[in-house]
């Protein structure tokens, strides 16, 4: 039987799969992969084997999070990434229902200071996600930002916005019945 390690994210069951995000790789190093697996929701074997959810060039890549799209039937992974130097950005990709991946990564927030322990959630009534983030932008560092993206993973708009202004581990989901979305993260006594 294989092993998984999930960090960083839960299952979700739809349908007789789930999806699992496997961060492969030593806890401390500096190249690592963001993994995905397929995994039965009744009996929490592995179904297959892993495979990676974007082709861009290894860097050291973490906190993977998972939203699943039940009007197109596929997933948006995604994660903190460091291709571009030392600073961490977001990036995301979707994932169909059966495990392949479709188009390229998405850069969903670029910038000089890095921004970590990305969520997303979806909207089904809007057909579209939040992702949020924690960043440490000047000015605005260990504050949770978010952005809207499109069924297809592209940013709505030009830029993101602040939800709260202070949070670690932070986690979004999407309530059906307000329409609107719930965020938290951890803060520390000052």
């Amino acid at each position: 039987m294989n092993r998984l390690r999930v960090r960083g994210t839960a299952l979700l069951a739809i349908g007789l799969a789930s999806i699992a995000l496997v961060a492969s790789g030593e806890d401390g190093g500096l190249s690592t992969t963001t993994e995905a697996a397929q995994v039965n929701r009744l009996y929490l074997v592995k179904l297959g084997d892993n495979f990676n959810v974007t082709s861009a060039p290894v860097t050291y890549r973490y906190k993977p999070s998972v939203a699943y799209n039940s009007v197109d039937n596929e997933y948006m992974v995604v994660w903190s990434d460091h291709r571009n130097g030392l600073s961490g950005d977001i990036y995301g990709q979707r994932v169909t229902a059966s495990g392949s991946t479709t188009g390229p990564s998405i850069a969903i927030w670029v910038k000089e200071a890095s921004q970590s322990e990305p969520a997303i959630a979806y909207n089904r009534n809007d057909n579209q996600y939040l992702a949020v983030w924690k960043t440490a932008e000047t000015g605005f560092t260990g504050w949770v930002r978010g952005r809207r993206l499109g069924a297809n993973g592209i940013p709505l708009l030009l830029t993101d916005f602040q939800i709260m202004s202070s949070g670690y581990e932070v986690a979004v989901v999407h309530n059906t019945s307000t329409l609107g979305y719930f965020v938290t993260g951890r803060k520390f006594p000052v």
